[in-house]
């Protein structure tokens, strides 16, 4: 149990066996010193192969970590079950933007193979990103899958002003507060469907997501979309 004045959430790995299920390790995701908590700490989650070497890896979203900057905890599998972790946010090397408080970076995560290298890669939707004045209007990052893991090296930044993007750019657009990389159009590599008023889809390439092509839609809401 958790004391009043100390909050926390973690993510329990569990194995699967034969006959049982096994606890294993965990991974503290955030705290919080205070009575200014909330009882719902957790995060919206995705396994997927980020280094390509057979064993699943978690990336776990935490928007509400430190006044609701957000971050996601990345946590590696291994033959021996999670190893190693890391910590993405607005702040880490090569990332765009700077984190803010309310950005609720990670309020959602999605992976899939935007370029077709066979690394999954990890979209990151921003919904409370203020752009240009601009609160909510939100935004979303694509961060590459490479042997080494997820780092900022080479990772995209998606927002209603970017060149290519349909639609005008709208406080409380709340762009990215879902997110899914889906191949929709079956060329192999994974498209980036985001909700804001309206959903939209940028179309996967060898490049990485592009904005040639992308398209807003309403027939069928990304909500639907499972993780």
């Amino acid at each position: 149990m958790v004391s009043p004045e100390y909050i926390a959430s973690d993510a329990w790995f569990i194995k699967g066996g034969a006959s049982s299920l096994t606890p294993g390790k965990s991974l503290r995701l955030e705290s919080q010193s205070g009575n200014g908590g909330s009882s719902e700490r957790g995060g919206d989650g995705v396994i997927a192969d980020f280094d390509k070497d057979g064993y699943g890896d978690m990336a776990i979203g935490t928007s509400l970590y430190s006044k609701h900057k957000g971050r996601v905890s990345v946590w590696y599998g291994s033959s021996g079950g999670p190893s190693g972790s890391t910590r993405l946010t607005q702040s880490t090397s090569g990332v765009a933007g700077s984190p803010e408080s309310y950005d609720e970076f990670g309020s959602s995560v999605s992976a899939g193979d935007v370029n077709g290298d066979g690394y999954a890669d990890l979209a990151i939707g921003v919904p409370g990103e203020e752009i240009d004045g601009k609160d909510y209007a939100g935004g979303v990052h694509v961060f590459k899958g490479r042997s080494s893991g997820l780092s900022g090296a080479g990772s995209q930044w998606f927002a209603r002003n970017t060149p290519g993007v349909p639609g005008p750019l709208s406080a409380d657009d709340q762009f990215g507060g879902l997110v899914r990389l889906r191949d929709t159009d079956g060329d192999g590599t994974a498209d980036l469907h985001v909700s804001a008023v309206g959903s939209l889809r940028l179309p996967g390439s060898a490049g990485g997501i592009t904005t040639a092509g992308a398209t807003e839609y309403d027939a069928v809401p990304i909500g639907s979309f499972l993780q």
